[in-house]
């Protein structure tokens, strides 16, 4: 991967230490800078100290080919990286700071970042000994984990016993900032977060960002010498995050532009760290959308609902239907702005599966509530739910008659039953018509849709009057059995 090694020892005066200083060729377009010294304060060491170096290189990725052999498949493009890497102290006591920047970020490069790292780190004696001069290490220390094989896009540390012995052994504190990290659509900055090594745990007791135009912040640690290491994240929180923009970023684009302010609770756990992430993610959180508003046709969630209600009986059964209806369906061809007054949902992750309680989307006079699953990999929502209208919407759709004891209700609202199913940014609710039907057997029909005949078609007429006589006869068919 080095080629075009260039390289020379030069000395600031006669018997100080030897510099070196070069550069070098990475692959076909990248480069590395270094300079490599004793610094100034360690030059009158005793040789009691340990050597002391400091080391300074400087590192412009033009292709992210010329590294490739250090990158996983997966790892997103980047464009011109410049980073500068400096080392100070002893290899018992040393810290390390990285600067890194690249372009701003394209379709075919979505990866960009501009971020800043220090990490402080300490050695026992014996295991800087161990590490330079392979010298034994003191039996009562414990021996590193037992390899192992991990599963599909983990790792475990224990299998570089070296790596292992330093994880045990080593004491470190890591400070990382960012003006900006970015990834297709989506787009970190103002990013900070403080993290400490102990016996092989990486603790991250704060980490904070801005992020579609809210805060998010979490808490957490990981569990580097478990086969595989695993983390656990035990607090996340997100506010005020802009809808718009996380379903921009996530490209979940349907019919309909949705706004709204994001706020989210929860925790999880994982070990993958790649493309397998999901189906090794544990998590439970709330979320809670305020302000919500969709602009696009096909209108309000209450309007596919209407659509799928044009049937002559339930027209007949509620008066203020055909209204509905008849709007819904003017809506669906039409760009309008719906607004809610909010949307709740308690979330549980497992095995790739998103599964969603008490969710709930709050409408004026109408709430819809589901439960479900959301496949993450393949976008398939498969929801249960139930639209419930309020007791005053219900006495509007039904002109003031009782049909508690004809159609569904709950605590004095009509109650719909519906199925969501399809893509995230394209759910399909459809209410269960056959349910309303069959609860509608209970009606008199003669005595209470008799008046109301006169008032449909023709056509409605008659498909009223054939859909009465083929449920009278299934209702005689039901009793008997």
């Amino acid at each position: 991967m080095l080629s075009d090694l260039d390289a020379q020892v030069s000395y600031d005066a006669p018997g100080a230490p030897p510099k070196l200083e070069g550069r070098a060729t990475i692959g076909q377009a990248s480069s590395l800078q270094f300079l490599l010294e004793t610094p100034a304060d360690a030059r009158e060491s005793d040789g009691a100290r340990p050597p002391s170096i400091a080391l300074d290189t400087q590192w412009v990725i033009r292709d992210r080919a010329d590294i490739q052999a250090l990158l996983t498949e997966s790892f997103p493009a980047f464009q011109n990286l410049q980073a500068r890497l400096t080392l100070r102290g002893t290899l018992e006591k040393f810290s390390l700071q990285l600067d890194a920047q690249t372009d701003e970020p394209t379709a075919t490069h979505p990866l960009a970042l501009n971020a800043q790292a220090t990490v402080e780190c300490t050695l026992p004696k014996p295991l800087a000994d161990y590490l330079e001069n392979n010298a034994p290490l003191p039996d009562d220390w414990p021996p590193p984990p037992p390899s192992c094989e991990p599963p599909v896009g983990t790792i475990a540390f224990g299998n570089w016993p070296k790596l292992a012995r330093i994880l045990q052994r080593a004491e470190a504190q890591l400070h990382l900032s960012f003006a900006e990290l970015a990834y297709g659509g989506h787009r970190f900055t103002d990013g900070a977060a403080t993290a400490y090594l102990r016996g092989g745990n990486l603790i991250v007791p704060t980490a904070t960002c801005t992020a579609y135009e809210g805060k998010l912040s979490a808490r957490g640690n990981a569990q580097l010498l478990t086969c595989p290491a695993s983390y656990r994240v035990e607090s996340i929180t997100g506010s005020d995050l802009d809808v718009h923009q996380l379903f921009a970023a996530n490209d979940w684009t349907g019919s309909n532009d949705w706004f709204g302010k994001l706020q989210i609770k929860g925790s999880l756990t994982g070990q993958a760290v790649n493309a397998y992430v999901w189906p090794t993610l544990t998590a439970n959180g709330t979320a809670q959308i305020d302000d919500l508003q969709s602009v696009g046709t096909g209108g309000t969630p209450m309007d596919a609902v209407w659509r799928e209600l044009d049937q002559p009986l339930l027209l007949s059964l509620l008066p203020k239907l055909r209204s509905k209806v008849a709007a819904a369906q003017a809506a669906e061809n039409t760009v309008t702005t719906t607004r809610y007054e909010r949307a709740t949902a308690q979330i549980s992750l497992s095995g790739g599966v998103a599964t969603l309680s008490a969710a709930e989307l709050a409408m004026p006079d109408y709430r819809l509530r589901a439960g479900g699953t959301y496949q993450i990999l393949a976008d398939e929502l498969q929801l249960t739910a139930h639209v419930l209208a309020s007791p005053e919407e219900t006495a509007r759709l039904t002109g003031g008659r009782d049909l508690q004891a004809v159609l569904p209700h709950e605590n004095g609202g009509l109650l719909v039953p519906v199925t969501i199913q399809g893509s995230l940014s394209r759910p399909q609710a459809r209410p269960d018509v056959d349910h309303l039907l069959q609860n509608a057997l209970q009606f008199d029909f003669k005595s209470d849709l008799a008046p109301a005949l006169d008032s449909l078609s023709e056509k409605d007429q008659k498909q009223l009057q054939e859909g009465i006589q083929i449920l009278q006869n299934l209702g005689t068919l039901l009793q008997v059995r």
